[in-house]
């Protein structure tokens, strides 16, 4: 309500500026000082000090300055005449379109990947590196590869830098998240282990990503608008880059034949351990 009594406000204030403004321009014209003036912008040149030279050139600004702000307070406005659970699902429909064109996109890359991770031995793992919010998905990534029969861990990409880099093996396949595939600690982390000849898959937006070059396969996810008011908050890239990890996961499971036996040594507690179980 707050926004749109703002909105409401400052349509007023901007209005009655740009009314004043018509008033002293058609004053002045109705005087017979300013015959010939075939605009306000000929009558400000005449009129350069003062109120009515102010009046006279400032009108079409005034014009674009309401316009402006009533474009800025829009959405305000708008969100206050919708319903939570109206923009609740707007959010849910486009976080699921935005898998949908990840399912679309899905391709050999895909394929490649699994096929590198097959070929992890007994005393290899998957692990997944990433920084901010890929950091927080790394870790739930690496916790369903660990829980589906795929030795898992994470590194957050700062620690990794720090000496966490050793406990990478040379049989390791890496896995490195970066949205924009232009983050520099996971691209710092990408290019050490390109010295140290590991193999690695990129999680990113684009094959034409820096992160993209620096590994040895890349998964593209595409680019996403994200769903908050700013469009910045990681939200549709983070449902689809969790979708990856969790589709890579699944498949190794399924070609493992992974059983609820298997399931269970792994996950023996809780309400999952015991479904397993039965």
């Amino acid at each position: 309500m707050a926004s749109l009594k703002r909105c409401l406000m400052l349509c007023r204030k901007t209005s009655g500026l740009l009314l004043g403004s018509q008033k002293v321009a058609q004053k002045v014209a109705g005087s017979g000082r300013c015959r010939g003036f075939s605009s306000t912008e000929s009558l400000g040149r005449r009129h350069c000090k003062g109120s009515l030279g102010e009046g006279a050139t400032n009108l079409d600004g005034n014009k674009e300055f309401l316009i402006s702000k009533i474009e800025e307070v829009r959405p305000a406005c708008e969100l206050e005449k919708t319903s939570p659970h109206s923009l609740a699902r707007r959010v849910i429909q486009e976080e699921a379109e935005a898998l949908m064109r990840l399912a679309d996109k899905v391709d050999a890359s895909f394929d490649d990947a699994v096929s590198m991770l097959e070929r992890l031995d007994a005393n290899s793992r998957v692990i997944v590196v990433g920084i901010g919010k890929s950091g927080h998905l790394g870790r739930k990534i690496a916790a369903t590869f660990s829980s589906t029969g795929t030795s898992a861990l994470f590194m957050h990409a700062t620690e990794a830098l720090h000496g966490d880099l050793g406990v990478v093996r040379g049989g390791d396949v890496v896995l490195l998240l970066s949205n924009s595939g232009e983050t520099q600690e996971v691209l710092d982390v990408a290019r050490s282990l390109k010295e140290m000849r590991v193999k690695t898959i990129a999680v990113c937006s684009s094959e034409t990503s820096t992160l993209s070059s620096l590994c040895s396969l890349c998964i593209p996810i595409g680019k996403h608008k994200e769903l908050d008011h700013n469009g910045l908050a990681p939200t549709a890239s983070a449902i689809v880059m969790m979708s990856v990890g969790d589709a890579l996961a699944v498949v190794l499971s399924k070609r493992k034949r992974f059983s609820k036996k298997d399931f269970s040594r792994c996950h023996p507690a809780g309400e999952i351990g015991k479904a397993a179980r039965d």
